[in-house]
């Protein structure tokens, strides 16, 4: 099965990132094999499926999560994706710290990313990638604004809307409905 079908038929728990953030993330970062990435919170998998994808076959997924509700799910729709030596879940808060060093991206999907950074600073190597997506302004302004008060360099925030065109003869136009807003995403890198 190819994995935006198995996207598309993937078990729900928490809402999951859409494809336009994930391919946001993929491309503008260059994720690829061998990468370490740590990635928090493993949620419904959805993100975790396509890293996983990208840094095969050498590279790995570190996916925190502290609900093993939701690391069940996650887990379950990696395995349908075919992606599970891939992909190592690490049950706990990732506020609390993160076990792994000189990985080359951390991304999170976290209410309070901003607690996290102190965290991502240590386990990131030079150079290397921070992406936190959030979904309000005041989430957006406190991670860029503690990011900057860090080893971190060129953050920067998107919102990155898609909108689907109906194509029919002397009928072509905009649909009435897009994916608009659907949350910020913040990159910066470590210095």
């Amino acid at each position: 099965m190819w994995l935006v079908d198995v996207f598309h038929k993937m078990r729900r728990g928490p809402q999951i990132l859409t494809q336009k953030d994930i391919g946001l993330i993929l491309g503008m970062t260059g994720v690829s094999s061998p990468w370490r990435v740590v990635e928090a919170g493993s949620g419904s998998g959805a993100l975790t499926m396509f890293l996983a994808n990208a840094v095969q076959p050498k590279g790995r997924v570190y996916s925190y999560d502290w609900r093993s509700e939701h690391q069940e799910i996650a887990k379950e729709n990696v395995k349908r994706a075919g992606l599970t030596k891939y992909v190592e879940f690490i049950h706990g808060d990732i506020a609390a710290g993160i076990e792994q060093k000189d990985v080359d991206m951390v991304v999170l999907d976290l209410a309070e990313p901003w607690l996290v950074v102190p965290h991502a600073e240590r386990a990131l190597k030079e150079g290397s990638f921070f992406v936190s997506y959030v979904p309000t302004f005041e989430q957006m302004k406190e991670t860029v604004t503690t990011l900057r008060g860090h080893r971190f360099t060129r953050a920067k925030a998107y919102d990155y809307s898609m909108r689907e065109y109906q194509v029919e003869e002397n009928a072509t136009r905009p649909e009435n409905m897009g994916l608009v807003h659907t949350g910020f995403l913040i990159f910066a890198r470590r210095i």
